[in-house]
């Protein structure tokens, strides 16, 4: 799976799990949805992942995506302190998916 696939997967993922974890009743800590949309807004500083030399998108996306995980981690945290521990644990998946990310560039 090429690497704009793969980030354009994770942005969807970090937005579907920000809408979920906004849905959820008893609702989750404000400041994990804030986290979460910070990290979703990083994803969208760069719209188009493409055919670019490996080098060009390992300057522009290493710093999008330690950023986004991040914003991921302090709203792991959160959820996980509030007793949202299954939450805690998507945002963890989203986390590696990260971490899987970068080191394929």
């Amino acid at each position: 799976m090429s690497i704009s696939t793969r980030y354009r997967e994770l942005e969807s993922d970090v937005t579907d799990l920000s809408r979920k974890l906004a849905a959820l009743e008893p609702p989750v800590p404000p400041r994990a949805l804030r986290q979460m949309e910070k990290a979703r807004g990083r994803f969208a500083e760069i719209i188009e992942v493409g055919d670019v030399p490996i080098r060009k998108l390992e300057r522009e996306l290493t710093p999008v995506l330690l950023e986004a995980h991040r914003d991921l981690d302090e709203a792991r945290m959160e959820l996980e302190q509030a007793g949202f521990a299954p939450q805690g644990g998507k945002v963890w998946e989203l986390e590696q998916g990260i971490y899987r990310l970068l080191n394929s560039l």
